[in-house]
């Protein structure tokens, strides 16, 4: 379904099955409906990120709204006393144990920046000392100070430098207090949350304590996670033996009801003309305020006590768990009910779509959507770990509820552990029932992959950790392809034969949104003279079908592209539709791939070669001339055809060039017909028995060729993708003879280890050798796109024959291209 809000979330959201909209919610359940109508209980360990400490619609916190509302309480009276705002502070200041003004917000980022606005107008520094993965809100300033970059750098520099440490390296920490001339201040989360749930130890934070107090700067705790009883103490710092100038707190204060946080300031730091220079239209309503302080009285000591028992007990499943399977799980973190688990990352002894989702960030999301589908379990990755899954359930959470998620995740354990890929991602391709998503990977596949921000950049490398050796002096050529059809998922891994066709298809449009370039292993292509070049191929994860239907198909070229120059590729081939979806870089929309500092070819000049020697041969072998026969050549307005029958037309008696029939081809051809002696157009399709010899080279839009359209004795060359002509022809024509398109045997007989190749070793595709020949001859062009003409095919033929690359000729009357072609 077409949406105008966040339509990258979206689509994401669908592609690993997360796509569940809830109507309901009580305590630690959600409620959805599956496709039949019935509802169905999801259990929540994901709770508002944090927000619902309490639960969902906590009774007593939904009564007092109501009466609150019911009453008519006055909610906003900006400039005028708030009693529900005094009231809030004093409690807060209590339930913390010092001596603090407090200034309310609506967000916990918005509680950061007024920390940070705070901390710079008493202090008056520029420079705020914080930590490597500290997560403290995406505003402006707070994004400033978030450590991941991904989050960060779109926005630019912020009015103060940030100077980062590594948590826990106490060294590192002292170093940095001692270069900075002006610090701001000391911002922490006790429990780095987002950066995979990573506890600071207690000397560390006592250690950035005394170096605080040693500089007189303001020590800020972010506890807007951690604060409120989460994490077993009213305090995480509290509870590691500091006690921070700075307090910030949201998330539970609100009680999943109100949007409120609140900044704990020491008195003997509050500077009072922060009253009027820091001011919001929200903050200090009564209606949050009074929620805020409901929800401290229902978290009291005996409730912090109950929850951190179910923490300490959950962990210790949960490591027991770990125990069992080291392999899937890496590391349990965290304290009372702020729990991380971390996956294991993947090699590749697990299989390609494994390694893949881990290479690309996507195994905890996988994981959970797992989890969601399967069990109606629901957790989270955090932001800036996603091999890290959230474990943050209510206060409240039961022993069965936490046996539940550990049974479940020890399902995930198994799966992961037998190598049973089916079974992990059986959800994104069947109807079982229990879930009902709300978007189709129809609707997915026409989102923009610009509009989508994956938790990882970097591509899958298939056999190595890097597909590069050290670098001899061996020039690199990027071959790009993709797969042809979604029964070729199985060649990359054998597991997914379990699939059915139908459910591979499901299977690579859900995940087509996500797909990233995926490197193969590098192979050496020799000459016989003695060189050699380095191949790297570069496989684009989804089918013919998507790269035709789908905009997004160019940028997914551009990215490809983007990786080999940075592999140091020095050539480029577009194989496949990667060049018809660029129209061979020529469109405006991929002009920038024209000026590439690295040579681009589409394997046109090569493939054109090929076809004339194929065609030449296979008239040597059948005793005819050239000179006597006519030739047709289909799609002759593109650029294959428009090259091969300026190149071939010579030789024949006569010339008939066919079009697609849309609109500019006749111009098209008739401008290609000017210029050769004996060519016409031919508009009907019977026309072609007339020629001997039939080339195709069209992009899949020429109308079907059967038996009856050819001569019964034609020799047909099909360089199109997909190809015009089928095999099954030969069978109604018995004489005809079918070359196999632009196919070379290579003089180092190479096998290049690409599952699914459907080429004997020693023998590749023209747009492939195309590249390989570029590289042998480092003078023969200029970087950029390689143009397709006569003479640059000429060019070709030259160097091929230099090095010893020889056009492949069947065994047989038909030859069957393969996936990959």
């Amino acid at each position: 379904m077409f949406t105008r809000h966040k339509p990258g979330l979206h689509h994401l959201l669908a592609a690993i099955g997360l796509d569940v909209s809830f109507e309901r919610a009580d305590g630690s359940y959600l409620y959805c409906f599956n496709e039949d109508g019935r509802e169905i209980e999801v259990l929540d360990f994901v709770t508002g990120y944090g927000t619902l400490l309490l639960g969902h619609n906590h009774l007593e916190l939904v009564a007092t709204a109501t009466r609150f509302f019911a009453a008519g309480k006055v909610n906003h009276a900006q400039g005028s006393i708030r009693h529900g705002a005094r009231a809030l502070a004093n409690e807060l200041n209590r339930r913390v144990g010092g001596d603090y003004f407090t200034v309310l917000a609506n967000s916990g980022t918005e509680a950061v920046e007024a920390a940070i606005k705070h901390a710079l107008l008493e202090t008056g520094g520029r420079k705020l000392l914080t930590l490597h993965g500290g997560f403290h809100g995406k505003t402006l300033g707070a994004l400033h100070a978030t450590a991941n970059d991904r989050f960060r750098k779109p926005f630019g520099q912020g009015n103060f430098e940030v100077v980062r440490v590594e948590p826990n390296d106490i060294g590192q920490l002292e170093d940095a207090f001692a270069s900075v001339d002006k610090p701001i201040g000391f911002l922490f989360e006790p429990i780095q949350g987002e950066a995979g749930v990573r506890p600071l130890t207690t000397t560390f934070l006592q250690s950035a304590a005394e170096l605080c107090e040693q500089r007189q700067v303001p020590m800020i705790a972010d506890e807007c996670q951690t604060g409120l009883g989460r994490t077993g103490d009213f305090l995480r710092s509290h509870a590691l033996g500091v006690r921070p100038d700075y307090i910030i707190l949201s998330k539970a204060l609100g009680g999943g009801i109100a949007k409120i946080s609140a900044l704990l300031v020491n008195r003997q730091r509050y500077r009072a003309d922060f009253d009027l220079l820091h001011s919001s239209t929200f903050a200090d309503d009564e209606f949050s305020c009074t929620i805020a302080m409901r929800v401290l009285e229902l978290l009291d000591a005996r409730a912090i006590e109950l929850g951190c028992r179910s923490g300490e007990a959950l962990k210790e499943q949960l490591e027991q768990l770990q125990q069992k399977y080291p392999a899937v799980i890496a590391d349990v973190r965290g304290a009372g009910l702020m729990l991380g688990v971390e996956l294991a990352t993947c090699d590749s002894s697990l299989g390609f779509l494994l390694k893949h989702f881990a290479d690309r960030g996507l195994l905890g999301a996988i994981v959970s959507g797992y989890l969601l589908n399967e069990h109606q379990v629901r957790v989270s990755t955090t932001l800036s770990d996603p091999f890290t899954l959230r474990v943050q359930p209510s206060v409240f959470v039961t022993a069965e509820q936490c046996g539940r998620f550990v049974a479940s995740l020890e399902s995930v354990c198994e799966k992961i552990d037998r190598r049973d890929v089916v079974g992990l991602t059986r959800f994104l391709v069947t109807k079982n029932g229990r879930v009902h998503r709300g978007s189709s990977a129809t609707a997915m596949a026409s989102v923009s992959f610009t509009s989508v921000s994956t938790a990882s950049d970097h591509p899958t490398y298939f056999f190595r950790d890097h597909p590069m050796t050290p670098r001899t002096g061996t020039r690199r050529v990027g071959w790009i392809f993709h797969l042809v059809d979604e029964s070729d998922l199985a060649h990359l891994d054998p597991a997914l034969n379990a699939f059915s066709r139908k459910q591979k298809s499901d299977f690579c449009q859900r995940l087509s949104l996500l797909s990233e370039p995926i490197v193969m292993d590098a192979v050496n292509v020799q000459s016989m003279t003695g060189l050699s070049v380095s191949l790297v191929p570069i496989l684009l994860p989804v089918t013919s079908r998507w790269m035709l239907s789908n905009k997004a198909a160019v940028h997914l070229v551009k990215k490809a592209i983007k990786l080999a120059e940075r592999l140091g590729c020095d050539v480029i081939s577009l194989g496949q539709f990667s060049s018809i979806v660029t129209r061979r870089c020529s469109e405006t929309r991929a002009s920038e791939l024209r000026n590439s500092p690295i040579q681009i070819t589409a394997g046109s000049n090569y493939t054109v070669v090929l076809a004339r020697q194929a065609i030449d041969q296979a008239l040597k072998m059948q005793g005819l001339t050239a000179d006597t026969l006519t030739l047709a050549v289909i799609g002759g307005g593109g650029e294959i055809g428009r090259t091969c029958a300026t190149v071939m037309a010579n030789d024949f008696r006569a010339c008939l060039l066919f079009g697609s029939g849309r609109v500019g081809s006749l111009t098209r051809l008739a401008s290609v017909a000017e210029g050769l002696p004996g060519a016409s157009i031919a508009t009907d399709l019977q026309d072609l028995r007339d020629a001997r010899v039939v080339v195709c080279a069209t992009n899949g839009t020429f109308p079907s060729i059967g038996a009856e359209h050819l001569h019964p004795q034609a020799i047909v060359c099909d360089l199109s993708v997909p190809a015009t002509l089928r095999s099954e022809i030969v069978q109604h024509l018995p004489q005809l003879t079918m070359l196999p398109g632009a196919i070379v045997d290579l003089p180092g007989h190479e096998c290049f280890g690409i599952p699914g190749f459907p080429l004997s070793p020693g023998m590749t595709y023209g747009c492939m050798a195309e590249g390989l020949l570029l590289g042998l001859e480092p003078a023969l062009h200029a970087a950029g796109m390689i143009e397709t003409s006569p003479e640059q095919a000429e060019r070709m033929a030259r160097i091929a024959a230099t090095h010893g690359f020889k056009v492949s000729m069947p065994s047989s009357s038909c030859a069957t291209l393969g996936t990959v072609a």
